[in-house]
């Protein structure tokens, strides 16, 4: 493909570098004059591990060339690469201004081309409402629609500074998120040839991707330099820990524990989260994430209240209430926070839960007389009484289909159960 790059800062530069060598022609495009004379001397406008012999050996077979003139590189280009910063601004949002300007400038050499058919990707990293506003103000300003002849993609980048070519050849993974056939096929042949998993999805959900990337990067830099003050202050070995915690790839590092879902409960993870924080407290050791995360769990349980009381059900039914899924242990459940104070507002409440029969009274001391006027035996009849079901717990398809549930219900599903779309008003904690 003939590319234009538009921005020459870091991803442009290596992109500028890096595409030739998989074949395409590319031409790249800034209003830095230094930027452009660089590449047109077959110099990298920037300092990267191996960048400067890509660019050197695309200049000479005559694949890579720059230009201040964006509607010249639109009329010579088939796809538009967008490059440009996305700096912070004084409030801490991303200043889109001058992606706003390329993609404008873009839309009008476009229709200054009379091009009938025309795709840009936009690499430079924004928030899903920008990505929208960006598609109409490329539609507006070329003219063109999505339908006919205009292509569209958010393609994040996941490219390290001091190893980026060698990023740019063996990515993690390429994710596009493209509007319109001409936006895809664009998408499909401009990595052609690197080996990685490829994933489309709307623009939104792919520009999120780059966010969860580096906000779980801050976020593991953050909790290993947590873990390194915890320990100096304890007199242990932070590295020894920290080691032997990265060896279990069974949960620790792993895609446990990181799906959208309940908030945690039971018989360990509250009780560690508070011992640590207050020793944090009382050694005045600044441990502010993990500080944080027992409130952030109350948080999703506030909202998960919020959310059920929102809908004002006649009765509410808990299909589930252990902390998790194959267990009676009710310490610390969220669902049995929920149940109480759903129980405190007036609501009335039902609780189907095989697991919990199994729980024996002792001699003075019943563990479930808080819930016994609540327990019910028989899902059927939980499921007629109330008319917002609440499920934490997978039950199989064969037992769903016996059960009638019809457009009254309401199900809050908290176990991304696929099996329970088809009935009632059904809704996922997260959707």
């Amino acid at each position: 493909m003939r590319i234009a790059v538009v921005g020459l800062g870091y991803i442009g530069s290596v992109s500028c570098g890096c595409l030739p060598h998989i074949g395409h022609a590319v031409i790249g495009v800034d209003i830095d004059s230094h930027k452009v004379a660089a590449l047109k001397e077959g110099r990298p406008p920037v300092l990267e591990a191996g960048l400067a012999t890509l660019v050197a050996e695309a200049h000479e077979e005559g694949r890579l060339t720059a230009t201040n003139n964006i509607e010249a590189a639109i009329e010579a280009s088939d796809v538009a690469l967008v490059c440009v910063a996305t700096p912070s601004r004084p409030d801490g949002g991303a200043d889109d201004s001058q992606l706003v300007a390329a993609i404008e400038s873009i839309g009008r050499a476009v229709r200054a081309s009379a091009r009938g058919e025309y795709a840009v990707i936009v690499r430079s990293t924004c928030l899903p409402d920008v990505h929208e506003r960006l598609q109409a103000i490329l539609a507006e300003a070329s003219g063109l629609s999505y339908d006919r002849g205009l292509g569209y993609a958010s393609n994040p980048e996941f490219l390290r500074e001091g190893s980026a070519v060698e990023d740019f050849f063996a990515p993690p993974k390429i994710v596009f998120g493209a509007r319109g056939v001409v936006a895809e096929d664009a998408c499909r042949a401009l990595y052609a040839g690197i080996d990685a998993e490829t994933f489309f999805m709307d623009p939104g959900a792919a520009a999120l991707v780059k966010y969860a990337d580096n906000y779980y990067h801050a976020v593991k830099v953050t909790f290993g330099n947590e873990m390194g003050m915890l320990c100096q202050q304890l007199g242990v070995d932070p590295y020894a820990v920290m080691d032997v915690f990265c060896k279990d790839r069974k949960l620790n590092i792993s895609a446990r524990y990181l799906r959208p879902g309940a908030p945690f409960g039971g018989s360990c993870l509250p009780k560690d989260v508070r011992a640590l924080s207050h020793v944090s407290r009382t050694t005045d050791v600044p441990l502010k994430m993990l500080q944080g995360v027992d409130a952030s769990n109350r948080c999703q349980i506030d909202r998960l209240v919020a959310r059920i009381e929102a809908a004002e059900p006649v009765a509410v039914g808990f299909i589930g209430l252990s902390f998790k899924e194959g267990t009676p242990d009710l310490r610390e459940s969220p669902f049995l926070e929920m149940l109480r104070r759903l129980v405190a507002s007036g609501r009335k409440v039902r609780v189907y839960d095989p697991l919990l029969s199994q729980v024996t009274r002792g001699a003075d001391h019943d563990p479930l007389a808080e819930l016994r006027p609540h327990l019910d035996d028989d899902l059927g009849a939980l499921t007629e009484a109330c008319d917002y079901l609440v499920v934490t717990q997978k039950l199989g398809g064969e037992v769903w289909d016996g059960l009638r549930i019809n457009g009254h219900h309401r199900l809050l599903d908290l176990t991304a159960d696929d099996g329970l779309r088809r009935f009632g008003r059904y809704e996922e904690l997260y959707r």
